[in-house]
């Protein structure tokens, strides 16, 4: 599956620096493909770039974000946008929405939970209409469905029928109720500090797959990375025992470190 391509355009250093840097890209499922610092530049890149979405600022030298976005939506196949805005600019935020930008985030708020939903809404609503796997991408499924499974504990997930279809899609399978939710700490959250992009990677690859395994003795489950130092499992237990389930994971778990 192609990951969705995006474009960010802001005429301040520091927010393209900030946008660059807040999230891993790759990892989270996009790939940055450029960066404009006003709205020219922009047209330009998605002409040679063609990005899915366009992340804006409203106010830039040269062509505003208002004027990015107009002439954007008048392309046969134009990119989805993402409005950046300041307090001060609601009224421009309200016309550029009405122009056919797909969302906005305020500018001093943003924070990369926030805008990993944001973007994470827009792509799935493009892609709703075709299967989110051609072949057996085994490797973007399994990013998928952790990216999806935390955004299920945060809270971002209201639309029921969305919720199934994404669990179908994605071959989610936790039959039964209650379903439980645990949270690993790793007890070392400086490693996390120190680490290069691929070592912590790796470390939430291993983390996970250890996990996964060793839920699966006793239960059906999923692992994924929620916030630094912390892994999530989702999972539900046997209906015939379910305490037992729950105390056995509870002692083994933990040791896990040592496998």
């Amino acid at each position: 599956m192609r990951k969705p391509r995006i474009l960010i355009a802001d005429d301040d250093t520091m927010v393209r620096i900030g946008l660059k840097t807040v999230i891993n890209w790759e990892e989270n499922g996009f790939v940055l493909v450029g960066e404009a610092a006003n709205g020219l530049e922009a047209m330009q890149l998605v002409q040679e770039k063609k990005p899915d979405i366009v992340i804006t600022d409203i106010k830039m030298p040269g062509m505003d974000g208002i004027e990015l976005i107009r002439q954007l939506r008048q392309q046969s196949t134009p990119p989805e946008i993402l409005v950046l805005s300041s307090y001060d600019e609601f009224e421009l935020v309200k016309q550029a929405l009405k122009l056919g930008a797909r969302d906005y985030l305020l500018k001093l708020n943003l924070n990369p939970e926030e805008l990993l939903h944001s973007l994470r809404a827009i792509a799935a609503e493009n892609t709703a209409a075709s299967p989110l796997f051609s072949g057996d991408d085994e490797k973007s499924r399994a990013l998928l469905r952790q990216n999806f499974l935390w955004d299920v504990v945060s809270n971002y997930y209201m639309n029921g029928q969305q919720l199934e279809q994404s669990m179908r899609e994605l071959e989610i399978h936790l039959e039964g109720r209650p379903v439980y939710c645990m949270v690993i700490k790793v007890g070392e959250v400086y490693r996390f500090e120190e680490a290069t992009a691929e070592e912590i990677q790796t470390l939430r690859i291993s983390v996970v797959n250890i996990t996964e395994e060793i839920v699966s003795d006793v239960c059906c489950g999923y692992c994924f990375s929620g916030r630094t130092g912390e892994f999530d499992v989702l999972l539900t237990a046997p209906v015939s025992a379910p305490d037992e389930a729950d105390q056995r994971l509870a002692k083994r778990l933990p040791k896990m470190q040592h496998e």
